[in-house]
């Protein structure tokens, strides 16, 4: 298998890494692309139960009763506060 890398910053950081590890280039980048795609998966998984979570807030929501138009003139007072 063959893979040349071409960026001398990227080779940089590979050389760097594998002295500081003590492992060779091709562990380095092996196990570099192991976390990355660990950390990729972690991301997309999706987490049990978020559908039905977000579904009882949705129904939650829309059980809320209309209050209808609001403007800023009924959130804030003269000066500015919270009514």
């Amino acid at each position: 298998m063959s893979l040349n890398i071409k960026n001398a910053e990227t080779v940089a950081l590979a050389e760097e890494v594998a002295r500081l590890s003590g492992a060779t280039k091709t562990a380095t980048i092996r196990d570099a692309l192991k976390l990355l795609r660990a950390r990729l998966l972690e991301e997309r998984a999706v987490v049990p139960g978020t559908a039905e979570r977000l579904m009882g807030i949705a129904a939650r929501v829309q059980a809320l009763p209309d209050l209808g138009e609001m403007t800023t003139d009924d959130l804030y007072d003269e000066q500015g506060l919270w009514k």
